[in-house]
């Protein structure tokens, strides 16, 4: 028994040396046509990586080649790194400047927000509340007299901002959508006063007669961006009660389109 098993690993032992060999035989050949290969086509290889081997020398003069060689691939694949990284860089930049292009050109979105701040005594804060039933029309002129009404949605919310200001906000839409949606922002510069009338709202303001101050502000949010067109513009002595009133705004108006794109560049670097 012991014989038998004492041939059978013999055997083995002679299978793996026979792999060994032709394993060994085929690495030899392998390197053998390697140089035989280099040894036909040596000078195309040399040409070749000349170009290479003097741009390593010349990058780092006072290295051997080796860690010349070594340097070279470093910087190179940190030029490929930041190559990649400016690519990506410049797409992001082109991406923002279709964006302000898409946005410059058109209207695509028009809102009002107009607050109305009622100067009280002292009177505790209060929550956001938000009313129904009551529609607020406002109008704008533009230099040729064309009027552009924007209403509110019958909605409007009352909130104790401070102990001695209630606010009241409308907010407004046009009206007639095409006159505004569609159109160049430059259009808005022919726009000089805004048209006011709250006097038909007691169940807001309470009743005439009573001499409060109020003061009226506006922002404009022309294609989602927010431009303040006046603050705190003052109706004294129960001014709001006594009909329409107007407000110039040519001023702010004039420059829409600078302010606007300043707006949009300011937003873009944020981004």
């Amino acid at each position: 028994m012991l014989l038998i098993l004492g041939i059978v690993i013999t055997v083995h032992d002679e299978k793996e040396k026979n792999k060994e060999i032709v394993g060994l035989n085929e690495s030899l050949d392998s390197t053998r046509n390697t140089l035989v290969y280099i040894k036909a086509n040596g000078d195309t290889l040399i040409s070749q990586l000349k170009p290479i081997l003097d741009l390593a020398k010349s990058k780092y003069p006072n290295l051997p080649i080796n860690e010349a060689l070594d340097s070279l691939n470093l910087k190179i694949n940190t030029l490929d790194s930041s190559f990649f990284a400016a690519k990506k860089t410049i797409t992001k930049l082109n991406d923002k400047t279709k964006k302000l292009e898409k946005k410059i050109k058109i209207i695509t979105s028009f809102e009002f927000r107009v607050t109305i701040d009622e100067l009280t005594y002292f009177t505790p804060l209060s929550e956001k509340e938000t009313s129904t039933g009551i529609q607020s029309i406002i109008g704008m002129f533009d230099n040729n007299n064309i009027i552009y009404r924007f209403a509110t949605d019958y909605q409007y919310s009352v909130e104790q901002v401070s102990n001695n200001k209630l606010r009241t906000t409308f907010v407004y839409k046009a009206e007639d959508p095409n006159q505004i949606l569609g159109k160049k922002i430059d259009m808005l510069s022919e726009m000089k006063i805004f048209g006011f009338n709250y006097s038909n709202m007691p169940e807001i303001f309470g009743e005439p007669g009573i001499q409060k101050s109020h003061l009226l502000s506006c922002v404009l949010y022309l294609n989602g961006v927010r431009i303040k067109i006046f603050k705190d513009y003052e109706l004294k002595n129960g001014r709001i009660y006594e009909g329409m009133f107007t407000i110039p705004i040519s001023y702010k108006f004039s420059k829409i389109e600078s302010t606007f794109e300043k707006y949009i560049e300011e937003e873009i670097n944020l981004n």
